[in-house]
């Protein structure tokens, strides 16, 4: 068994993932819904959710909420991300070209992916079971600053433009985004774990649906995280990212 969390589900789990998705999708047939691209926003957000709830109903039988809330690895790969994007935004990224030598380099995004290999590789998190997510959601993150429309930087090198557009996200949208991409890729390694040959229907309507919700619990937690002025802290990051999965999981149980 390998130490992500995903690993942890045994068969029955990953079989009661798909029974549970498929009970969802047979009462959306019932209800006389088309496809789910079809649907308005508004329940296209609402089944997302409750698909995501039913994932994570049986990823809590394996511990998930408890495993999630040791994740040292999330807090120190958001503090990485957030200092390169404060140097980003009052230094120019000083600190960050000098450290990791990025104005020899014609790009910039594989010296700073071995950078958070190095990170996320410490003994201290190998055994992480959020470990891989967690570096997928930040490399995501750095593919999206790279990816960033920029005007006028065509005659600086990549390092600065990178600089420019890393500087040009908010430090709330930088959250945000982490926080998406990690629950994303947290999903979408569940339901690999159930569906790993793309067979099941009401899978794949989930991982159709996935991004939705992911998206709505990016900006509950950004909203929350500015409410309790707690940007800088990504350990309470964390907590409120676990209080708006556990919410999301409880409002099942409600009456």
């Amino acid at each position: 068994m390998g130490t992500q969390f995903s690993s942890r589900l045994t068969r029955p789990d990953t079989a009661q993932v798909v029974s549970r998705l498929l009970l969802l999708q047979q009462k959306e047939a019932k209800a006389g819904h088309g496809g789910v691209e079809s649907l308005p926003r508004g329940e296209r957000l609402k089944l997302a959710d409750a698909m995501i709830r039913e994932i994570l109903t049986v990823a809590e039988e394996r511990h998930f909420f408890r495993e999630f809330a040791a994740s040292e690895v999330f807090r120190e790969v958001l503090d990485w991300l957030k200092s390169m994007h404060t140097d980003a935004v009052f230094n120019g990224c000083r600190q960050t070209m000098v450290r990791y030598d990025l104005e020899s380099h014609t790009r910039p995004i594989p010296v700073l992916a071995r950078a958070l290999r190095e990170i996320t590789g410490a003994a201290a998190y190998l055994r992480d079971p959020f470990r891989v997510s967690t570096s997928a959601a930040a490399q995501g993150l750095l593919a999206a600053v790279a990816a960033r429309p920029l005007a006028d930087a065509s005659e600086l090198p990549e390092s600065r433009r990178f600089c420019k557009r890393l500087a040009s996200y908010s430090l709330e949208d930088l959250v945000g985004l982490f926080v998406r991409l990690l629950v994303n890729d947290v999903l979408e390694r569940i339901m690999h774990r159930a569906d790993p040959r793309h067979e099941e229907p009401a899978v794949e309507d989930a991982r159709r649906l996935k991004n939705d919700s992911a998206e709505r619990i990016g900006r509950t937690v950004v909203s929350r995280v500015k409410k309790a002025g707690a940007l800088a802290d990504s350990a309470r990051v964390r907590e409120i990212v676990q209080d708006v999965l556990e919410e999301l999981l409880g409002t099942a149980a409600q009456p």
